[in-house]
């Protein structure tokens, strides 16, 4: 394996963690899933599409458009994405919420996320 390959799957592994991190805070935090959407990306926002294996970028684009359907435009607060997280939480029905996070577990079940911790996660490819 090359340095390249290393630090490829490094990323790739460190990754997986984070989108495992965001999966766990909508299992098991407080509150409605947009309370549990806001809570999982105030700590992981800063994940990029380019991040992620090329055939889920797209998802994750779509998850980050949803997250921040309703964006701040004049803020004395440098982190504009973090507002509109918040601003977008607020006016979504709970069933936009849901949708979104079943993308992100879509995004974690095709990264095989929970296999190196002893899950089997059912196939939502149905």
């Amino acid at each position: 394996m090359t340095h390249n390959d290393e630090a490829n799957d490094q990323k790739f592994r460190y990754m997986r963690g984070k989108i495992r991190e965001t999966i766990f805070c909508l299992i098991i935090g407080e509150g409605d899933v947009r309370e549990r959407l806001l809570l999982a990306f105030k700590g992981n926002s800063f994940i990029s599409e380019h991040d992620l294996p090329a055939h889920l970028q797209d998802d994750w684009r779509w998850v980050i458009s949803q997250m921040t359907r309703f964006e701040i435009t004049d803020t004395y607060d440098c982190d504009i994405r973090r507002g509109s997280y918040e601003l977008t939480m607020n006016r979504i029905r709970n069933s936009t919420g849901r949708k979104i996070a079943e993308r992100i577990l879509k995004i974690a079940i095709s990264m095989n996320c929970f296999s190196d911790i002893g899950f089997d996660v059912i196939d939502l490819q149905k």
